[in-house]
């Protein structure tokens, strides 16, 4: 049996997922929330931070073309620990 070549082998986005366009501002998930979906940046760029029950809030990181999240949370099924929200559109 011959390997695919590397054309076919690639998946194609609408066969695994969507493409959700954001503003800046907008959340994309919320600290606390239960796990749902893995998600890959295309484009932009988000901020990824936590915050204490008091409101005290820690900028974790930010993430931009080619990065990922929320890989862990759907493995473990815990809630999400940080909160992403886009920096740019």
């Amino acid at each position: 049996m011959n390997p695919p070549d590397n054309e076919s082998a690639k998946l194609k986005l609408e066969q695994v997922g969507e493409e959700v366009t954001l503003a800046a501002g907008d959340c994309v998930v919320k600290q606390g929330d239960p796990p749902l979906f893995f998600y890959v940046i295309i484009s932009g760029r988000l901020k990824v931070y936590r915050e204490t029950h008091d409101g005290i809030r820690t900028d974790l990181t930010s993430l931009g073309p080619g990065d990922y999240f929320g890989e862990v949370a759907l493995v473990t099924g815990k809630p999400r620990t940080a909160t992403v929200e886009a920096v740019e559109d």
